[in-house]
């Protein structure tokens, strides 16, 4: 992987060298994202969701041949994912305890960095690919419970359940409204595990952006 981001840097360099015609711009955004989670050992039952974040950044478009261009970025994103499930609850070894309803929210800031290939459909339609690396810059986790005695919430740094580098695979599409103004959609797909200990997490990011060129 260290050899595949050292080539991804280098051939970027060289493109910025080479290129015909480069243009920058800047992005936000909308991001609907989720964990993708293995089953939590031991609990009646887990159920992954969305939460709402958002994605701001910056760009270069290069153009390489006619219709192809390449565009690295550097983005700030906030995602991550909601997880409910059922557990077992006991204060003390005194307690009987009681089934609870606990549903905990993730929430994680990344430094991401995608390199994209761009096709020109026609002039102003675009279909995109290309990796992404991203840097975990914080993280924070707020559980709540709910059961027929016990019910209250936390929140805490989870930077420390999470890896620092996550990598993953963007597709999206996009639209030139005019010269200088574009939007576009763009789902990622983690292919990394980001979780440290029993569970397999992998982020997964559905974005909307403006984006805007000099």
């Amino acid at each position: 992987m260290k050899k595949l981001i050292l080539t991804s840097i280098l051939t970027i360099t060289s493109v910025l060298v080479f290129a015909q015609q480069a243009k920058f711009g800047l992005k936000g955004g909308l991001n609907i994202a989720n964990q993708s989670n293995t089953a939590l050992s031991g609990l009646a039952q887990t159920n992954s969701s969305s939460i709402i974040g958002f994605n701001i950044g910056g760009y270069v478009e290069i153009e390489l041949a006619n219709k192809i261009s390449i565009q690295p970025e550097l983005l700030f994103s906030l995602q991550g994912g909601k997880l409910s499930y059922v557990d077992y609850l006991r204060l003390d070894y005194m307690d009987p305890g009681e089934y609870v309803n606990v549903e905990t929210v993730d929430k994680l800031s990344y430094i991401n960095m995608p390199i994209m290939f761009k096709y020109y459909v026609i002039d102003k339609l675009t279909l995109e690919l290309g990796p992404q690396l991203g840097i975990l810059v914080s993280s924070n986790r707020n559980t709540s419970y709910y059961g027929p005695t016990y019910s209250g919430n936390s929140s805490r740094n989870s930077k420390d359940f999470y890896s620092t580098i996550d990598y993953g695979i963007n597709l999206g599409a996009g639209y030139n409204i005019s010269e200088n103004i574009a939007v576009g959609i763009r789902y990622n797909i983690g292919v990394n595990n980001i979780g440290k200990y029993s569970t397999e997490i992998k982020n997964n990011v559905f974005s909307i952006s403006t984006n805007y060129k000099f």
